[in-house]
């Protein structure tokens, strides 16, 4: 657990730029005057073991992980060459950002790339799901990287190389602009160099599985 807080507190650039700023947000505070009333409701810790009791969770944890709603990732194609991509990624604000005095900040329609603001601090691999992408990643991977799959098994994936594993997710896709697998995703003053290696001598052209 110590060693995850770790990973999250050493990466929190990349997991801002991952999860994206949120422009919407707010400085000023809300506050509430007059007469306020309890709400009556059923216990919620007494609700939750209720429908707690009534799960067969044998069956749960018999259940392939890969099937659950949480484990569903975008998956990509193998990559057939081995080149160099450039992506510069643009932003737009989608409502006024105030600050507590309630002056605008940055208009709504204001356009900006964050690579402007911040320096990823390490790369990003994405691999797809088959060991080949494993065996290639051992000889790649550096300490500081972060990995990320596209239809693979995170959890699996982690124990088998002893260090965090995310799964990639649509907003992930088209903020990285990611088109094949695996490739390596590394800052460049205000833009992403995206490297993708071709690991097959056949079929690489297939969706990686």
């Amino acid at each position: 657990m110590n060693a995850m807080v770790s990973f999250i507190r050493g990466r929190g650039l990349i997991l801002l730029l991952l999860l994206g700023l949120n422009p919407t947000l707010t400085l000023s505070q809300s506050l509430t005057l007059g007469q306020t009333y309890d709400i009556v409701e059923p216990d919620v810790l007494e609700e939750i073991k209720q429908r707690a009791q009534g799960v067969d969770w044998q069956a749960v944890y018999q259940k392939d992980p890969t099937s659950w709603g949480g484990f569903q990732s975008p998956r990509l194609p193998n990559a057939r060459h081995q080149q160099v991509r450039e992506h510069k990624p643009v932003y737009i604000v989608e409502q006024d950002v105030i600050d507590r005095q309630g002056q605008i900040i940055y208009p709504k329609g204001y356009v900006y790339n964050p690579l402007q603001y911040l320096q990823l601090p390490s790369r990003i691999i994405f691999i797809g799901r088959s060991e080949a992408h494993l065996i290639w990643l051992n000889t790649v991977i550096n300490e500081t990287d972060t990995i990320i799959t596209a239809g693979g098994d995170p959890i699996t994936l982690s124990k088998k190389i002893g260090r965090p594993v995310f799964l990639l997710n649509e907003r992930w896709l088209q903020r990285f602009n990611l088109q094949v697998v695996p490739s390596i995703v590394e800052q460049h003053k205000d833009r992403l160099l995206i490297t993708e290696y071709a690991i097959y001598q056949e079929a690489s052209h297939e969706t990686s599985h």
